[in-house]
């Protein structure tokens, strides 16, 4: 007895879901593309460039090759954590995608340019994704920025340069200038980054628990690239191969194939979008493409993924048929906005701001005036008194300038004000006060102190009663920049010289606010030092001038104190990372152990013998009896060395602290 076709394909699928078998290589075969892959100093020496022109006119896809010692997956706790992510951690979202069946969680921050990176939320991440979280993704941002700035980018702008014919530049904006490098887009932009994780539930029919379908619907990404780590399978010892695009030239669908990690490098794809086929003026020649991509998961399957959205300025023109628009104005057409519900769908080729069909927005953030060195993270200001007010002004915990170039007293005589909105918020509701409010901070009510990339500033006709920092104004030549924003008491990063963030000297009313106060602090931080050693040639001296007995013990309990509490001080300034107090705390040390100790070392009547105490706390603890045994070892007379014990003498020749 034979079963008809569709009964036995049912059977074979009920008995293979039964067992959890991905149905996906007898049912859905598809076509591989192993990704094309290049090292750093292939695009940096330009060894592979014919390989490189002819990815970036095809597929728009490819990995590079970063060097690292990463012995492991760098993105496992984002595996770890992944019902764990949401709002509890601040910048944190959960949302149910377009198919019904997979949640996706994400920590979203942002990077101005290429180097200066808005931090992640440290303490949240470690709490819910574990301690070594908050440093692994760091460092998967770096990776992929320094395949991105180092790499990428100087690769394509020189072929750009090689191939050009025209003087005009490669994009333009709105006041009239322009961008003759891919470098100048880049750096003048606010990028998206976001660190995803997705799990897809398994299907209620027996029948789809085992077919792989779409997660994400086929589009392609409304920024000129993105950067990303390819997804990593949470499930266990099982590659995440969930990845697929169209290839050029046909409508195949294929899936990709992204190299493995060899010797502990880091694997960074990058991906054209449509902003670099369609906003940029490359020449004729260089016709960049965009992937068109989807994400497909079977039921079941869990993933971590992280990667960059490299944008272009809000004020950049990326059309001018049938009417002319800047990327600000094109986001607001576009069907990628935060109205959209789960059950929305992409159509087919899509162009969204960002990656995939779902319902979080993704604004562009005005820029801000920070000024920082390569990768640090950028620190957030404490409100609206940190900023200079002038041509930045507060908004999602930081500076952010204008959001155009028209003078702001123009603004105000034609009755507007300055708002901290989402602009999205506003466009669905029309309602000034729910915009403010959705970027404003839920205990204090005040506007601009949440972290969330679709709040903005924006110039809005004034109503009474809703927060506005317009008050605040200072014109531009009567406001100075600002030597530092916000307070901290310790840099989280690593040894700063001068950051961005005014660093609190012990107390929370000193604060090092401008560089003379630093240059101050320097000088009394050297002081302070040369006093702790004071304390210990005192201490020292004035011990081995009393005898014997409770007068002995009380001064030397006091001095102790004193010494302590000067030592401990000392190493609180050196943990706050600042570089400038770290050097002082040191020159100060020094110079008075000098000072105090070089009669009795170098002097004419000196015993020439070196004082071994120090101000570190954890050997102070051993400067009692010992010590003094120690610097009283040569004035002691002949009687006294004939009745040491053993235990004595063993102390006078462990002196050394």
């Amino acid at each position: 007895m034979q079963f008809p076709y569709s009964t036995g394909l049912a059977v074979t699928t009920f008995l293979l879901g039964l067992q959890g078998v991905n149905c996906e290589s007898d049912f859905d075969e598809v076509e591989h593309y192993e990704v094309p892959t290049f090292t750093i100093s292939d695009l940096q020496n330009g060894s592979r460039d014919s390989d490189f022109f002819d990815t970036l006119t095809t597929t728009g896809l490819f990995a590079i090759r970063v060097p690292a010692n990463e012995p492991t997956n760098i993105l496992s706790e984002l595996c770890d954590c992944i019902d764990s992510i949401g709002p509890e951690i601040h910048g944190g979202d959960t949302v149910l995608l377009a198919d019904g069946l997979t949640t996706r969680s994400t920590i979203a921050t942002a990077t101005k340019g290429t180097d200066e990176p808005l931090p992640l939320p440290k303490n949240d991440i470690n709490k819910m994704c574990g301690m070594k979280a908050y440093s692994n993704f760091e460092r998967a941002r770096d990776y992929v920025s320094h395949a991105t700035s180092d790499a990428f980018i100087p690769a394509l702008d020189r072929m750009i340069e090689e191939l050009s014919t025209s003087t005009n530049p490669i994009l333009k904006n709105r006041n009239g200038k322009g961008y003759s490098s891919i470098s100048s887009i880049v750096a003048d932009a606010v990028n998206l980054e976001h660190f995803h994780s997705y799990s897809k539930q398994l299907s209620g029919n027996i029948e789809e628990r085992a077919v792989v379908d779409e997660t994400l619907s086929w589009h392609t990404d409304g920024g000129l690239f993105l950067a990303f780590l390819p997804g990593q399978s949470c499930n266990d010892d099982k590659k995440d191969e969930s990845f697929r695009l169209k290839l050029h030239g046909s409508n195949t669908e294929a899936k990709a194939i992204f190299p493995e990690p060899l010797n502990g490098d880091v694997v960074v794809a990058i991906m054209l979008g449509a902003g670099a086929e369609q906003w940029l003026d490359t020449p004729e020649s260089l016709r960049l493409r965009a992937t068109r991509h989807a994400v497909k998961m079977g039921g079941g399957e869990e993933r971590a993924w992280y990667g960059m959205m490299h944008l272009v300025a809000s004020d950049a023109i990326v059309q001018v048929s049938p009417s002319e628009l800047t990327f600000s104005e094109f986001k607001k057409t576009s069907s990628h906005t935060r109205g959209r519900r789960f059950s929305d769908t992409a159509q087919p080729d899509e162009i969204v701001v960002g990656c995939g069909n779902h319902n979080v927005s993704e604004s562009p953030l005005a820029t801000n005036d920070f000024s920082v060195t390569a990768r640090r993270r950028l620190q957030h200001v404490g409100g609206p008194e940190d900023c200079n007010n002038s041509n930045n002004f507060f908004c999602w915990i930081s500076c952010l300038e204008l959001p155009d170039d028209k003078p702001f007293n123009g603004h105000v005589s034609s009755g507007e004000s300055l708002y901290c909105l989402n602009p999205s918020v506003l466009a669905s509701t029309n309602d000034l006060q729910k915009a403010v409010s959705a970027c404003a901070d839920e205990v204090t009510g005040e506007a601009g102190s949440v972290m969330d990339t679709a709040c903005g500033n924006h110039w809005h006709e004034t109503e009474p009663g809703i927060q506005s920092y317009t008050s605040l104004y200072t014109e531009y030549e009567n406001a100075s920049l600002k030597y530092c924003y916000g307070r901290t008491g310790m840099y989280m990063q690593g040894f700063e010289w001068e950051a961005t963030t005014c660093m609190i000297y012990l107390f929370d009313s000193l604060v090092i606010s401008t560089r003379a106060a630093l240059i101050g602090a320097c000088i009394f931080t050297i002081a302070f030092g040369m006093l702790v050693e004071f304390v210990i040639f005192q201490r020292r001296s004035i011990l081995t001038k009393l005898g014997k007995g409770k007068k002995k013990m009380v001064w030397s309990a006091l001095l102790y104190g004193i010494q302590l509490t000067s030592s401990y001080l000392v190493m609180l300034v050196v943990m706050t990372y600042s570089g400038p107090l770290f050097i002082s705390v040191i020159v100060g040390l020094v110079t008075g152990h000098v000072v105090f100790n070089w009669s009795e070392v170098a002097g004419k009547n000196g015993s020439g013998n070196v004082s071994l105490e120090g101000s570190t706390p954890c050997c102070t603890n051993a400067l009692d009896d010992d010590a003094f045994r120690c610097e009283t070892a040569e004035t002691r007379t002949e009687t006294d060395r004939t009745s040491e014990t053993k235990s004595d003498v063993d102390t006078l020749q462990n002196c050394p602290c």
